[in-house]
């Protein structure tokens, strides 16, 4: 169940707007209101109560204005037939190249040192 929360903080400069956003970092979070004072959440499982306290150590003044259920809205207009991708086949590999003919090659000293 998607729940929608609406909580009044008191946010009055920008490090506090920050702090905020950080405690309520577990959902999608959206300030909004004249003064950029409610933080908008929605998730799943959101404890609203929770969430105050968190805010009300670390920011200020917090309080719950709303918590509603959000539902999703099926779309049902037309169903159309799927249409499965073809795949691409992609072939690895180096190209063949025509097999060394090995020559043997005989030392003409072979008591000669091998270091050099």
């Amino acid at each position: 169940m998607k729940q929608k929360i609406v909580l009044k903080v008191q946010m009055t400069c920008e490090k506090c707007r920050r702090n905020a956003m950080k405690v309520a970092v577990a959902a999608p979070v959206a300030i909004q209101g004249n003064e950029k004072d409610e933080l908008v959440l929605i998730g799943m499982s959101l404890d609203a109560t929770c969430l105050t306290k968190k805010l009300r150590k670390k920011v200020g003044y917090a309080s719950i204005v709303s918590v509603e259920e959000v539902k999703e809205e099926k779309k049902t207009e037309g169903k159309q037939d799927k249409v499965e991708p073809t795949p691409i086949q992609f072939s690895y590999g180096y190209p063949s190249w025509p097999p060394c003919n090995a020559i043997p090659i005989q030392d003409e000293f072979p008591s000669a040192c091998n270091i050099l």
